[in-house]
This record gives structure tokens, C-alpha cells and sequence, in this order.
């Protein structure tokens, strides 16, 4: 069981696999797309946001 749950991917059929490939690179795309189209003043922002977000992380993994 605890296999299974650290690895959910070794059950998936192949064409099931492939899906979610192409559903990742799709993803990577957008998001590629829509940060290239961002200021630079969103971008910072962005920057920021995600930095608190991480600070909150490793603080609640600390607990």
C-alpha cells in the first residue's frame, strides 16, 4: 500500500501515461505563454507571492 501511494503511476495504463504527458506539456506551454505576456511589474509580484508562499511551506513543515 505504501508503494502504491508514493507511486500511483504503476498502475496507470500506457495510453493513460501518454495522456498525462500531454496534459503536462500543454500546462508548461500555457503557463510559458502567460508569463511571457505579464509586466515586468506582475512578473515582481509573481515573484513575491510565490516567495510567501514557500516561507509559509517550510513553516508549516517545521512544525
Amino acid at each position: 500500500m505504501r508503494d502504491l501511494m508514493l507511486n500511483p503511476e504503476q498502475l496507470w495504463s500506457e495510453d493513460y501515461k501518454q495522456l498525462q504527458e500531454q496534459r503536462h506539456r500543454q500546462a508548461r506551454q500555457l503557463s510559458e505563454q502567460i508569463l511571457a505576456s505579464t509586466t515586468e511589474v506582475q512578473r515582481r509580484h509573481l515573484t513575491g507571492a510565490l516567495r510567501e508562499y514557500a516561507r509559509d511551506f517550510r513553516t508549516l513543515a517545521s512544525q
